[in-house]
């Protein structure tokens, strides 16, 4: 949504166009802003009405459960090497389009296993499968490519850039973010038999 913000400001700012068009914009993205703010609030009220439950009292449908991840199996995070349940790790570019530059997605890696919350009444399984997460960035670090040299990549920085066909002469960013054994959880879904 930025960019058709930009192009339309930048559009709207070399015409000389009828005000009717100013007020049909205004009003369109208006509406669209609203639409979009109440379902922010319906979102906010959800999480705001549903109780956090124990895991041995939980009800089958909507429930929000506290605990940690557990587990018998987990895989090697690409970036990190760690052990962990879930990983979502993601490839930008930096790419100068005209007078303009930005960051472009060049990959969007993310693995999965099924796992345990385990709270002090036990233990309910997870399948993140398709699940919307906000989790916290375990590497974030962005890798320059200078005429005096360049920041040295680590080796399975290069080794994740070499399996999408980045080359290191690129400025590129990578972020993992990733749910490790024993990490707190706070979980929001559906509770199914």
């Amino acid at each position: 949504m930025n960019l058709a913000v930009v192009i339309l400001a930048a559009w709207l700012s070399s015409s000389d166009s009828d005000p009717l068009i100013y007020t049909m914009i205004g009003a369109v993205l208006g509406v669209y802003l609203f639409i979009r703010g109440f379902r922010a609030l319906q979102r906010k009220r959800l999480i705001m009405d549903t109780p956090t439950a124990k895991v041995r009292s939980a009800a089958i449908g909507l429930v929000e459960l506290q605990g940690a991840a557990v587990g018998p199996f987990t895989f090697t995070a690409p970036i990190t090497r760690v052990p962990c349940f879930y990983h979502r790790t993601e490839l930008y570019k930096w790419v100068q389009r005209g007078k303009s530059s930005e960051w472009e997605k060049i990959a969007d890696e993310c693995r999965h296993v099924p796992f345990y919350l385990k709270d002090p009444t036990g233990m309910v399984l997870v399948d993140p499968n398709g699940a919307e997460m906000e989790l916290h960035c375990d590497f974030k670090q962005e890798f320059h490519h200078s005429l005096f040299g360049s920041s040295s990549i680590p080796g399975p920085v290069a080794e994740f850039m070499g399996r999408y066909g980045v080359g290191s002469s690129n400025t590129i960013k990578i972020e993992e973010h990733c749910i490790k054994p024993d990490n707190a959880l706070f979980i929001l879904g559906t509770l199914a038999t």
